[in-house]
């Protein structure tokens, strides 16, 4: 009996220590933990910034700290604003931010975010330049150019031989035959798509020339499509084969302007140094040029032809020299669209009985008149043309006499809104021999637009 009580105060004893460690000591709750409260994370930290092509590589740390709470994603954010992290709201410590522009200076932060919000931006990084890539020097030859039809301007002719004289580093080159009596005389032969010539990082460009005698050579890069925006260098040539070194950033004409884009490609030879005897022949080769990554320029959509004529004219027909028109007509034999390398495209319409002509993408436009020597217009006062003009707020209009060739110009600004009609005073025109004007020129301004021509006529 007395063993019985024993084991029943030992089992009591059992029961009172299980329910302690259940329950506590000391009776309530005072011994429960309390749970953590979750924050932001810290900041993390930068790393480096490298930059590439209009975007840039931004890398980072974890922070310290997550704030007790896993995080969800980083975004980077740069300095100027306008970039764009790609890889915005993922975990990945290194994001490539987008939309960043070539040649400005930009810094980085970074955020981290978890499921209470976003922490302090990180420190900024180091300052980069994004840059669009430069590209290895490349070597064009004459096989791969475009020689000859439209691609020669002026009188010249050009074509691929394998027979150019000795001393040349190539097995073909580029001929060019001078027709005579121009001081200007070429070959556009090279257009870059979705690239460039020359960058004011890279401005270099050499060609191999064969001289008949010692001349200038010119080469002209310019903006396909826009090609009031271009540079022109010159250098010196001796007799025989050379290799010819030219800088952008150095021409003899309009300023190098980074942002245009130079993809199209001219070579002038003799250049205002004499006038060449008909057949002399030149010959070049072997280009070499850095490339460089650029958008390529597009013309404007062009505008809708005209649904009006302009006021027939009421000169006496006696009196009137005409070059084109429906009222007193078109000269015999005139050249409307010579040659002259341009990026016009000419064509007419017919707009209530009357034929008009059209020049459409303008960047300049030539006119041969008939006989070449040219056509006696002393005893004239002026010169009349009716322009629709489009969107053309500035239009040359040059007179030219050969031998040596003279050109002046005489500057329209016609409205956008209808047939503007101008009578230009002769006594403008002070250079050009008036008494054989063989060539008139067109330029437009801005470029790229279209326009039609009618009624054009000395009285």
């Amino acid at each position: 009996m007395k063993r019985n009580q024993t084991t029943y105060s030992l089992l009591l004893l059992v029961v009172g220590f299980t329910t302690a460690l259940l329950f506590g000591c000391g009776g309530g709750g005072s011994g429960t933990v309390s749970p953590t409260v979750a924050t932001v994370p810290g900041a993390p930290t930068i790393g480096t910034a490298t930059g590439g092509n209009a975007q840039a590589t931004v890398t980072f740390t974890a922070p310290a700290s997550n704030g007790g709470s896993a995080i969800t994603g980083y975004t980077v954010t740069s300095l100027p604003v306008g970039g764009v992290d790609s890889n915005a709201g993922t975990t990945g410590l290194s994001h490539i931010v987008t939309g960043l522009t070539n040649g400005t200076n930009y810094t980085f932060t970074v955020k981290a975010t978890n499921s209470v919000g976003s922490s302090a931006s990180s420190a900024a990084s180091t300052g980069v330049t994004p840059a669009a890539p430069v590209t290895g020097l490349v070597t064009a030859t004459a096989s791969n150019w475009a020689l000859g039809g439209t691609a020669d301007w002026n009188g010249a002719t050009s074509s691929l031989v394998t027979n150019q004289p000795s001393g040349g580093s190539a097995t073909n080159a580029a001929k060019v035959v001078v027709a005579a009596g121009s001081q200007y005389f070429g070959t556009t032969f090279l257009t870059l798509v979705n690239q460039e010539f020359c960058t004011t990082s890279k401005p270099t460009i050499t060609m191999e020339v064969y001289a008949p005698v010692a001349a200038t050579v010119r080469l002209k890069v310019e903006q396909d499509g826009d090609t009031t925006k271009y540079v022109e260098m010159d250098k010196a040539a001796v007799a025989g084969w050379q290799t010819l070194t030219f800088n952008c950033t150095a021409p003899v004409t309009a300023p190098y302007v980074e942002a245009t884009v130079y993809n199209k490609m001219s070579v002038l030879f003799n250049f205002s140094t004499s006038v060449p005897s008909a057949g002399e022949t030149w010959y070049f080769d072997k280009l070499t040029y850095y490339p460089t990554d650029a958008v390529t320029w597009v013309a404007p959509a062009p505008a809708a032809d005209p649904a009006v004529k302009p006021t027939a004219p009421s000169k006496s027909a006696a009196s009137v020299l005409s070059l084109i028109g429906s009222t007193y007509g078109d000269m015999p034999n005139i050249g409307v669209n010579p040659n002259w390398g341009q990026a016009t495209v000419q064509s007419s319409i017919t707009v209530l009985g009357d034929l008009i002509l059209k020049y459409a993408n303008l960047n300049y436009q030539g006119m041969e008149l008939s006989p070449t020597s040219g056509i006696n217009v002393s005893g004239k006062t002026n010169l009349h043309i009716d322009v629709w003009a489009a969107s053309t707020t500035a239009l040359d209009v040059y007179l030219i006499s050969p031998n040596p060739t003279s050109e002046q110009t005489y500057t329209l600004n016609p409205t956008t809104s209808g047939w503007n009609s101008f009578d230009i005073p002769l006594s403008s025109y002070t250079v050009p021999d008036k008494t054989k004007i063989f060539q008139l020129k067109f330029v437009g301004t801005p470029s790229g637009n279209t326009f039609y021509i009618d009624n054009l006529y000395f009285w």
